[in-house]
Formats: structure tokens, sequence, C-alpha cells
């Protein structure tokens, strides 16, 4: 429940939030006679299980006669104001994964009932993947137009003889589609249209109990009841729809999950009060070029109505009004379902706007958003065809990390970017070129702020794109997360993102660049916010070389005066080159493969193999040597890196290293391996410490 509702409901007392970043509240303290209530409001509430109205317990209770010196006392943090105060009790995990994680939440609830309902008509094929998705959509909306009473008493029973809820006229296809028909000739905007082959497979259709079972919230994901709803739709969060986003996106590995507190971030940096005066004084837009389910448009498009009302003496904006601010958000997605969403997203966001009543007494509320302001297209295509009209402010958004070009426009694109840095585009990394290419789209002293894969700033391969952007652009801003490590992938794995802050414009030369090294903290686990120390913003002068990537390397090790010494030994002679001068075979080992490598590799399989915990700090452990599996192999290496005499070492931070003479040996790319003659052993043992050597 939200916690406007959670303060409304205990308004007879004294009331205090602790607000989070973008508005946010996460905690509420009630002030009591002789107590002080703490209520978590990502909690669920409690129903009543006579009428189902909500009722609220309170989380925590500090009794103000208590002696508060006890040790007891004084493990409960919650209530201590310093603390609060200064910050330090968000510092401490566990008391952020108890007070502001939503795991508990009724949204959450929503998202798990989600996932559960799509797997399950999914696996049983029970409709098309297109009706699917588009019914999970009107859903949603329907069942948020209802719950906030912005449809008259009794609507449903034209539909369907009976129905009182929208759950009942869910559960036939025939009322579905009437239904639909009488909601898109209100609200218009094609928001409730299907396709004639979508429509014709509604009417046939005798497989909805489901999508009525998730809109009546009686039933979790694993099909167990309850005696009272266990969600609501009447507030219906941005992280909702981008969760549902994760479903729909065809290409889950180059589709970066983005926490809403990010968004809220890019845009703090973005779009200031005095920025959105500078898009509406010059009729200018905001435009996300792969907007996905339109998550940072959303947010933008609010942060537009909160800036008309503060600019109008806080009135209520009319629909005209919220209208006329819908059209300064534009998005560009190659998925056509995701501009389906992204429109769905900002109709919402513009009904949230609205008291229930201005909702019910509107003709045709929803504009027209796809092929307006929202194009189905490849964003290169999109830029060459100049779909985007107006003068582009601001740019803002989370391309797709993908090492491929996958459209023609993509193509062409890249082929500009190799004619005007005179190299190839780093490893054909598409979000590179998303940055450049939008930021080309940009009017003179706009802003982009953009997700960009850490290699843009790590990789030696990146240095000319690199000497490019920070040479050729008014870059203000690196916000750095590489510390903040498998947040940004759902699916469990470890993305490592920098955003890219830059006006358009000639660099100033006298202005410094701000590092910013965001690191891991509690609240940045719950989603709710980063935090930054004083210590982790370095200031860099340009006159520093910004296309070497140990720049910035520096700063994650604390300062930026570690460069100077990295420099220095950069200068000396590495192992690499003196193997190279000796002629020792070196590299890292083989590289597992997928199905598709089907070779036979018998210089490797079946053979010793070194894994990399048998190389620790004292040397190797001969003991844990292993046999080669037979699993198809991308990365081969000959037979000759196998062979011994070897020096092997292992790829961590702590570089272990062991020499190894007793024969032919095997090893993965997690080690890297010199190879060389008998005669070259005393090369190799003096290139390893002696004592780690056997």
């Amino acid at each position: 429940m939200s916690a406007i509702t959670l303060a409304r409901a205990t308004s007879s007392h004294s009331c205090t939030s602790v607000c989070g970043a973008g508005g946010g509240v996460p905690l509420l303290y009630r002030k009591t006679p002789g107590k002080v209530e703490l209520f978590r409001c990502a909690s669920k509430a409690d129903f009543d299980q006579k009428d189902t109205a909500p009722r609220y317990k309170a989380y925590d209770t500090v009794s103000l006669v208590a002696n508060i010196a006890t040790a007891e006392a004084r493990a409960t943090a919650w209530w201590n104001f310093e603390r609060l105060r200064n910050g330090t009790l968000w510092d401490d995990p566990a008391v952020c994964a108890k007070l502001v994680s939503d795991t508990d939440s009724a949204h959450r609830h929503l998202v798990d009932n989600i996932f559960g309902l799509y797997t399950k008509i999914k696996a049983g094929s029970l409709l098309s993947e297109g009706l699917q998705r588009r019914l999970l959509i009107l859903s949603l909306l329907i069942a948020y137009l209802d719950e906030r009473n912005a449809l008259e008493a009794e609507y449903f029973a034209q539909f369907h003889s009976g129905a009182r809820t929208f759950a009942d006229v869910m559960r036939a296809g025939k009322p579905v589609v009437r239904l639909l028909a009488a909601l898109e000739k209100r609200f218009n905007g094609h928001v409730f249209e299907l396709d004639d082959d979508l429509r014709t497979e509604l009417v046939e259709s005798t497989q909805l109990a489901a999508f009525a079972d998730l809109i009546e919230g009686l039933h979790d994901t694993h099909g167990q009841g309850s005696f009272w709803r266990l969600y609501s739709f009447r507030d219906l969060p941005v992280e909702l729809i981008s969760n549902i986003y994760q479903l729909f996106v065809e290409d889950k590995d180059s589709s970066i999950y983005t926490p809403p507190a990010l968004v809220r971030l890019m845009l703090d940096e973005a779009l200031s009060w005095e920025r959105i005066d500078r898009l509406i004084e010059r009729d200018e837009v905001i435009l996300d070029p792969a907007c996905g389910s339109a998550v940072y448009l959303v947010e933008a498009y609010k942060r537009l109505v909160l800036h008309w009302r503060m600019r109008n003496a806080w009135a209520r904006p009319k629909v005209k009004d919220l209208k006329a601010l819908l059209t300064r958000v534009h998005g560009i997605d190659l998925e056509p379902g995701a501009i389906k969403l992204a429109a769905f997203s900002l109709c919402l966001a513009l009904c949230e706007a609205l008291e229930p009543e201005h909702i019910r007494k509107s003709v045709r509320l929803f504009p027209e958003l796809e092929g307006a302001t929202l194009h189905p297209s490849c964003f290169f295509a999109a830029r060459e065809q100049g779909l985007i009209a107006k003068r582009v402010g601001v740019i803002i958004g989370n391309p797709p990390f993908k090492s491929s070009l996958s459209t023609p426009g993509a193509v062409r694109a890249a082929k500009a970017f190799r004619q005007n840095l005179a190299e190839k585009l780093p490893n054909d990394q598409l979000a590179y070129l998303f940055l450049v290419s939008a930021q080309d789209m940009l009017t003179d002293g706009g802003v982009i702020s953009m997700i960009q894969p850490a290699g843009l700033l790590y990789n030696l391969n990146s240095k000319g794109l690199r000497r490019h952007i920070f040479g050729k652009w008014d870059v203000r801003e690196i916000l750095d997360f590489v510390s903040v490590r498998g947040l940004f992938s759902k699916g469990g794995g470890d993305t490592q993102i920098v955003v890219v802050v830059a006006l358009a414009g000639e660099p100033e030369g006298t202005r410094k660049i701000l590092h910013a090294i965001f690191r891991r903290s509690g609240k940045a686990d719950a989603e709710q916010s980063f935090d930054i120390d004083y210590y982790d913003m370095h200031w860099i002068a340009r006159g520093e070389d910004l296309a070497d990537y140990r720049t910035w390397r520096a700063g994650l090790l604390g300062t930026q005066r570690v460069v100077d010494l990295v420099r220095r030994l950069a200068e000396m002679r590495t192992l690499g080159t003196f193997a190279q001068v000796k002629g020792w075979e070196r590299g890292q080992g083989f590289m597992r493969g997928n199905r598709i490598h089907k070779n036979s590799h018998d210089h490797i399989w079946g053979k010793p193999m070194m894994p990399p915990d048998a190389i620790g700090p004292h040397g190797i452990n001969s003991a844990k040597v292993k046999t080669a599996p037979r699993v198809p192999i991308s990365d081969v290496r000959s037979e000759r890196a196998f062979q011994a005499p070897l020096l092997l070492v292992r790829k961590q931070e702590n570089l272990d290293q062991g020499f190894w003479d007793k024969g032919y040996m095997t090893f993965a790319d997690e080690i890297v391996g010199f190879s060389g003659d008998d005669s070259d052993t005393p090369d190799l043992l003096g290139s390893c410490p002696r004592r780690w050597c056997s």
C-alpha cells in the first residue's frame, strides 16, 4: 500500500516520514501516548476478512517509558534519531534489508503472480504470444482504472450479465472484446485496440481464467487461495512495468536491467528545473533512443508535471496541460511490443496526475503516441530518416549491450563511425554506437546522460573512442558503478556499467570532469538509492591523458596520485615482453565453448588438467590436478602451450603462480601459462619466486 494511504490511516496521531530518493517514503513513524510506532511502507497490508478493508500493523514499537539505555533498546536501530540524521543507519546492510527492502511488499506479490501467470500460460501454449502480452498489459490498465474509481459503478454489467468487477468480465472472450471496444472509443489513443487476428482468437478463447485470477488477487503464484486480496492495482509503480518488460524483451542478454534508483539519479544529473525551463522556452524534447518500457520517459514526464505545478502556484494541471507535456517525451525502440508497453506506461502516468472524477469526465483522454512521439524503429534508421523532428534538448537512456551490428541501420552507423574516427567500433559494441550517434542529435547546449559498459573507461581497445569523447565533447561527469556488482542483471549476471553525462559543444579547457565512484551499500542492494563518499569523488583535469584507462582505474584505488606510480611501473619490462624475447609460448588456457564447437580435441580431453584453485600463495598443489573433461572447446590453444616446463599464473588479484616440470599439463582460461624448452627452466624459475614453486 502506498505511503500516502498509510499516512491517512494513521492521521489521528502525530506522524513523521523518512523520505527516500525521488519522494519515495520507505518508513513512517507514528507517535502515540507512551510509544512510537514504526510502519514499514514496503510491507504488505493486512486485510479485514469481512469487508477487505486494509488494516495496518506496526512493524515495530518502542515504549517511551522503557529504559532506552538498556542493551536491548540500543539494539533497536530504527528509533535512533542521531543515526537517522547523519545517515549512518543506512550503512548497515542488515538494517536496510529489514527496513527498506521490498521483498514482502504488495507490489512484489503482484510481480511474482504476473511472472507465474505468464510462465503458466506460455508453458501450456494456451494463447498466442502476442495475445498473452497484449492481455497482460490491458488487464493491468483496466484494473487500475477500476480500482481508482475512474469507471462508473456497475460499468462492467453492460458487457457481461451480472458482472460486478473486471475479473467477472475477464473470464469470457466475447465480453472482453466488447469491453475493449467501448474503452477504446471512450479513451482513444489506440491503447485498447486489438489486431483483427488477436480479436478473433480472443472471441474463441476459453482459456482466460488465469487472467481473471490475476485480477482478483485471491491466489498466489503457486495457486494457493487467500480469504483477502494479496495486492491492489490502485498503485502501479514504474518498477512493476519495468519488470513486465523483462518478460517481453526478446534479447534478454543485451537488455540491462535499470534499477529505478539509477533512473532517478541519472535524471537528477540531466533534468534540473533550469534545464526544464530551457526545454519549455526553446521548444525542445526529451529523447530515449532505446526506450523499452519507458521507465526513463515516465520519470521525466512526472518531473515535467511537477515543474509545471511549481511554476503555476501548485495548481492542478488540466488534461490539455498534461497532454502538452506528454509531447515533450519521445522514445524509439526496435521492438513494437516495447512501444505499446511504453504507450501504456505514459498513459498510466497521465492518469496518475488526474483525480478519478476528472478521468471519468474526460473524453478521448489518451493521445495517440505510437507513430507521433513513440516510434517502433531501429534507432539508427530513425536518425537517418529524421523521425524526431523536434529539437532534442535531453537524451537519456540505457542502450542494448550487444557486440553485434544487428540491423542495417547499425551497420551504416558503424561504417560512418569508422570513417569519422579512422578506426573500427570497439568489439562492435552497440551501446558505444548509441552513445556516439545519439550525442550528435543534441541541440547546442543539450545534455546526454546514458549508461555504457564499463569497458568504455577500462578496456584497452576503447582508447580511440575515449580520445574522441573526451577530446570533442563537454563531458561533465562519469558516474562509475564498477564497484556495485550484480545489481544490473536480473538473471544473476555481473554487468558492470558507467554513466556518461555530457553537454553538446566543445569542452571547456579549465573545467574538470567529475569521476564519481559508487560503492555497494544496503540502500543500493534494496534498490532505494545510491550513496557516495566524499573521497570517491575525483575531479580530473582535462590536461590529464583521459584516453589512458589507467587515469580512470586510479580512482578505484582511492586517489589520482596512483596514476603516476602506475605509469612509472608501466615503463618497466613486463613478463610478457620478456617471454616474447625468449620465444616462449604464452597466453591463457583453453576456453569452454557450446554445442556448435564439436571438433575433437584429443590433446586436451582426458589429459591432466590444472584447476585454478590448485595454484595458491605457496605454489602448486599437485594433489588437486584433475583430468580434462570432454566438453566443447572454442579457444583451443596448441599442444605446444601445455608442454612442460611451465610457469602458470592464476588470473586473480593475488596473481598466485607456480612452476611445473612434471610433464604435459593442460589448463583453462582462468590461468595464463608460459611454456619454454628444458634449457629455459632457470629463466622460468627466475620469473617465479623460489618459495612459491614446486
